[in-house]
């Protein structure tokens, strides 16, 4: 466990990446139950919609469908801790495990 939280808190610092913890005091949201990955390209690829959970997983392309789950996204990043709090808060749960 302590090495995966290593390589979060490595990742996250990667230019590009960004890593938001979303606290248990957000309560109910939209990812609590329902996994899913928003896949932008660039173009002429539309964005679309990766969901996977037990029954298998599902690509959405409609608009309507995307921007769905945008919103929802955009509710968890909302909701999230900061990048800078996020990798902090890693890092103290790492430091629970032992070496």
């Amino acid at each position: 466990m302590r090495d995966q939280l290593d390589k979060m808190v490595e990742l996250a610092a990667i230019p590009n990446m960004t890593l938001q913890v979303v606290p248990l005091g957000l309560g109910a949201h939209p990812g609590l139950d329902n996994t899913f990955t928003l896949l932008e390209f660039r173009s002429p690829q539309r964005p679309a919609i990766y969901i996977e959970n037990m029954a298998g997983s599902i690509y959405l392309e409609r608009e309507s469908d995307v921007e769905r789950y945008r919103e929802a996204l955009t509710h968890l990043q909302a909701g999230a801790l900061d990048p800078e709090n996020s990798a902090a808060l890693i890092e103290k749960i790492r430091d629970k495990f032992e070496a």
